[in-house]
Parts: C-alpha cells; sequence; structure tokens
C-alpha cells in the first residue's frame, strides 16, 4: 500500500505539504501543488479512509430511517435531510425500517456498527426515551420533532463526537 510518506518522496516535498494538497488547503504554490497530484497519480496513492476517521474524530456520515422512502413525506424528508447535510459537509445514508420495532432498532444498531456521526430515525413505533432498548440507554444527546404523517416521530441522535463544518462559501 503506497503511504503519503511515499507520495512526498516521490514528489520531492514533506508530507505535510502532500496533505495539504489531498486536503485542499491554502499555501501550497501551483507548481508544487501539480507535482503532488502526479506524484499521487503515479504511484497510485488512495486515501486511507479509517485513518482520517481515527484522527478527526468523525466519519462525515449520518444516518436516516424512515419507514420506507416510496411515501412521498419521508421522499422529501429524505431530499431536505440530505441538501442540509451537504451544506454542513456532512453525506447520508438512508435505511428503510418498515415502520417495524425491529427495522427502527436495527437501524440504530447499525449506525453505532458504522460509526455514522449521527443518526435520524422517523419512528413509529420505537420510543428511545423507554429503558429496553437493545442499543441501550447511553446516547451523548436525543431530540425529537412530531411530525404530522402517519403519527410518526423524528428522532435525531449524535453517536459519535461530530462536528459540522460551516457551509463553504
Amino acid at each position: 500500500m503506497v503511504t503519503m510518506s511515499d507520495v512526498a518522496r516521490l514528489a520531492g516535498v514533506s508530507k505535510m505539504t502532500v496533505s495539504n494538497v489531498v486536503n485542499n488547503r491554502a499555501g501550497v504554490s501551483e507548481t508544487v501543488r501539480l507535482r503532488v497530484l502526479d506524484a499521487i497519480q503515479q504511484s497510485g496513492y488512495r486515501l486511507n479512509v479509517n485513518a482520517r476517521t481515527l484522527k478527526a474524530g468523525r466519519t462525515g456520515v449520518i444516518g436516516l430511517a424512515v419507514p420506507g422512502v416510496d411515501q412521498s413525506y419521508f421522499g422529501m424528508l429524505g431530499a431536505l435531510v440530505i441538501e442540509a447535510a451537504r451544506s454542513r459537509g456532512f453525506h447520508v445514508a438512508i435505511e428503510q425500517t418498515g415502520g417495524s420495532d425491529s427495522g427502527e432498532a436495527e437501524a440504530v444498531v447499525q449506525s453505532h456498527k458504522l460509526q455514522f456521526d449521527g443518526l435520524i430515525l422517523s419512528a413509529v413505533v420505537l420510543d428511545p426515551r423507554e429503558q429496553a432498548h437493545p442499543w441501550g440507554t447511553s446516547r451523548s444527546s436525543c431530540s425529537a420533532s412530531g411530525t404530522s404523517a402517519r403519527a410518526s416521530t423524528t428522532w435525531a441522535w449524535r453517536t459519535r463526537r461530530a462536528r459540522a463544518r460551516p457551509p463553504s462559501t
């Protein structure tokens, strides 16, 4: 596996310069930026997403769990959540729960397994304020807002220490 140090050696620059190019930070001349990008292409370097996630303490992904995306309300909700998340530097993974307690519980469990930065759950059955859930009771935050469609409640969890980035201008 090609490392950032290998790219730096090939481009004749420091590892920090490679990091600055990979993260699209300012302060790197266009000539050096092109040299680093060429070294990345020549070497076949691929960003180690696991290392980035570990260092940053966030994945950049939030989950949205809804009863079904085929229902217009939840389709519109999904579109709005994706738009809001994108403006804050997040991606959204969508899960269908089928409106069942097992589907809703599985969505919460999966959000922890996949280390999402948060989960928005449109719950029809489950109420996270109750104590007996398979995911336990220790969450860093939980909030709710009622919806008028299908008598469901939308719950939002912060499952990791996420830091939202301000919208880019």
